[in-house]
């Protein structure tokens, strides 16, 4: 009984069917792994399958693995997994991350076999966005959803499912959880072994799920020249095994771990290539461990967010403001690599996949110009802030979806590293300019670009490919490109600014585009430009850079 004047809260897990949530959740299962887009790259690579890691109860050198999977395929589970070396010459000495490997594994093939028994093999998860995207009714990890919607649905059926979810449900799923939580010390797997002599029905899908372990799938030195061969080919498609599977990342020292290179570079490549940006997460043991599983993932994507920030930084200083070598820029940043001779590789490969993900802060430094709407006749239009917090910046507006748009270009510091080879100067980094097309007097549209950034060194990178694909942008958008802004929105402020202030400049233009990385598009910044131009009356398109699907919208 609640007091007079009180409140009575009712709590309830997300787990059970509710009828508010009902009304407000939605069917959203997780994306398919994408291996028809990247198979024709993907031929030469090799798999170790999982029954074979358990017969082996250790990750074997390739020479010695006798069933290696080339290529990848539907109706598998691709696992890439990112870890340490432990030894020089043996990364998993006592074949502890073999076995947590393994276990990790089927333990997840068991929770989806239960998530499909119960919801049904082909029910879609539901999901209220309404309770920040929260899964609602049954549903299983993300590893176990991926594992259902990719294997299970695959391979079987409501008839051939029901024997495997009647074997779990005898042997019970405590059991299989209480083995995952001791699999270090499961020597030669020999509990997991007798497990699944009492689930034999289970056995086949294990084979589906495939693993790549470096030690286990590149030839590993001395190398012979065809092996040499092997070895270079698979490093340069390193981001398409970590884009054609799920990473699992072997967390055990985090500061060990984010400072070597190679780990540091899969961290980082993971958050680009996983749905949602989200790698699985496995806890190996060692000094800094989390207070728990969930705080582990969450944990290591805040700490590699961080470490991206402050790498992606670097390479700005490096590339795009010319401050340091190469060497150096990877000294300053701590990153270590028992080969010296692999930097080029590394480095080239940070160009591309070392962007963070756009975060907002309240904190964060404002810096270039903030355009306003030039309404003509001396006015220009100033907004009042709300202060108050309960309305969303987009104020409810409505939003159309325009088309899609390749602009991971503006984001790429590879290419524009290529591009400006040749340009020995220094990088414009003038927050606006103008300069009206040859047709800005006629009747197609004006547009004003504006840039949200998250430092002054990536707001020159986009600004500087917006002006060098104008025209690209003008035949897609259909509008004639007569100024530009970039506002940098830096939640910390590390490396170079070389401009550090913010001012305001006003703006004449038929049409707006706010141009950036999603996060800081759809969050104050982004929406409070796109505010501003819809009290104008003004039409506003924003551009997602990091998206490359329906990421136009007005």
């Amino acid at each position: 009984m609640a007091e007079p004047g009180g409140e009575v809260v009712g709590r309830f897990p997300l787990t059970v069917r509710h009828r508010m949530l009902d009304g407000l959740s939605k069917p959203q299962d997780v994306r398919p792994q994408p291996t028809m887009s990247v198979w024709t790259h993907l031929t030469e690579s090799r798999w170790l399958p999982l029954d074979e890691l358990i017969r082996y109860a250790r990750f074997p050198q390739m020479r010695e693995a006798s069933r290696l999977v080339r290529g990848v395929f539907p109706g598998r589970h691709h696992v890439f997994v990112s870890h340490r070396w432990l030894d020089g010459g043996q990364p998993d000495p006592d074949g502890t991350q073999a076995r947590l490997v393994a276990w990790h594994l089927v333990a997840s093939m068991c929770e989806a076999v239960r998530v499909a028994h119960r919801r049904g093999l082909h029910a879609p998860r539901q999901v209220a966005p309404a309770a920040m995207s929260m899964p609602v009714g049954v549903a299983g990890s993300d590893l176990a959803e991926c594992l259902l919607v990719g294997v299970l649905r695959e391979v079987l059926d409501d008839t051939s499912l029901a024997p495997v979810a009647q074997e779990l449900e005898r042997v019970g799923m405590d059991t299989v959880e209480l083995g995952a939580a001791e699999a270090s010390e499961d020597i030669g797997l020999e509990h997991l072994s007798t497990l699944l002599d009492a689930l034999p029905a289970l056995r086949p899908l294990l084979e589906r799920i495939h693993i790549w372990y470096d030690y286990t799938c590149v030839p590993q030195a001395p190398r012979s020249p065809e092996e040499q061969g092997l070895f270079r080919r698979t490093l340069e498609s390193l981001f398409l095994l970590q884009f054609a599977g799920r990473t699992l990342v072997l967390l055990d020292d985090v500061v060990d771990y984010l400072g070597r290179a190679w780990c540091s570079l899969e961290a980082a490549t993971s958050l680009t290539s996983t749905a949602g940006g989200r790698p699985d997460i496995l806890y190996t043991g060692g000094p800094a461990r989390p207070s728990g599983p969930a705080t582990d993932a969450e944990s290591l994507r805040s700490l590699v967010n961080d470490r991206q920030l402050v790498i992606w930084r670097g390479l700005l200083d490096t590339e795009v403001f010319r401050l340091q070598t190469r060497q150096e820029c990877v000294r300053r940043l701590g990153l270590s690599m028992a080969e010296p001779g692999d930097l080029p590789y590394l480095y080239d490969r940070m160009l591309s996949f070392a962007v963070p993900n756009g975060r907002m802060s309240r904190h964060a430094l404002v810096t270039g110009v903030v355009p306003l709407p030039d309404m003509g006749e001396g006015k220009i239009l100033i907004p009042m802030p709300d202060y108050s917090g309960s309305q969303p910046v987009d104020g409810g507006r409505p939003v159309r979806v325009m088309g899609s748009l390749d602009g991971w270009g503006g984001l790429n510091l590879r290419g524009y590293v290529e591009e400006r080879q040749a340009d020995a100067g220094p990088p414009d980094v003038t927050p606006y300019w103008h300069s009206p097309g040859p047709d800005a007097a006629g009747t197609t549209p004006t547009c004003h670009v504006a840039v949200v950034a998250e430092c002054e060194g990536e707001a020159v990178l986009i600004s500087s490919w917006v002006r060098r694909h104008r025209a690209e942008l003008e035949k897609q958008l259909r509008v004639t490109v007569v100024s530009g802004s970039w506002t940098a929105v830096d939640p910390v402020p590390v490396g170079h600014l070389p401009h550090g202030r913010l001012r305001a400049q006003p703006v004449r233009a038929d049409v707006w585009v706010v141009v950036g990385k999603s996060g800081l598009v759809a969050n104050d910044v982004g929406q409070a430009l796109c505010r501003v131009v819809y009290e104008a009356r003004l039409p506003a398109i924003t551009v997602s850079l990091d998206h490359t699907e329906e990421n136009v919208e007005q």
